[in-house]
């Protein structure tokens, strides 16, 4: 049985990280590390109330053929085309203004943003709201 309750116990990236390992689901991991949204969207980020939201950005890693295959991925800064596979990112957000959480069309503005700023592959974006997680989108 699969079960989110680490992500109310746990380290978000941790949460994420042990979510595909309950799924059996391979995944190439890419950085530990958190990140501005300007570091990561620096294509699409633009200067509105929805990425101001953003607290920081995890590049968790890459699901794809390599990853079931156990190989390396290719770097993200190396793929030029279309490629198989999913990017995953974990997302901290901020409350708005009076402890709101974000609405649907801010969620939606985030989650358009990664799948533009990283348009030769689909993007799986988690969102983290305190206590609240979304279900992940994954566009293309």
């Amino acid at each position: 049985m699969i079960t989110l309750q680490k992500f109310a116990s746990e380290d978000f990236l941790g949460a994420i990280k042990d979510l595909f390992v309950q799924l059996s689901v391979p995944v190439n991991y890419i950085s530990d590390k958190p990140f501005k949204a300007t570091d990561v969207l620096k294509l699409t980020l633009k200067d509105a109330p929805s990425f101001q939201l953003i607290k920081e950005i995890y590049t968790v890693g890459i699901v794809d053929d390599a990853a079931f295959e156990g190989n390396t991925s290719l770097e993200m800064n190396k793929i030029q085309s279309d490629y198989d596979g999913i990017l995953i990112f974990g997302v901290t957000l901020k409350s708005r203004e009076n402890g709101q959480l974000p609405t649907r069309t801010q969620l939606a503005e985030i989650t358009r943003a990664f799948n533009r700023n990283f348009s030769i592959l689909p993007s799986w974006s988690f969102l983290n709201m305190n206590i609240f997680l979304p279900l992940p989108i994954v566009n293309d």
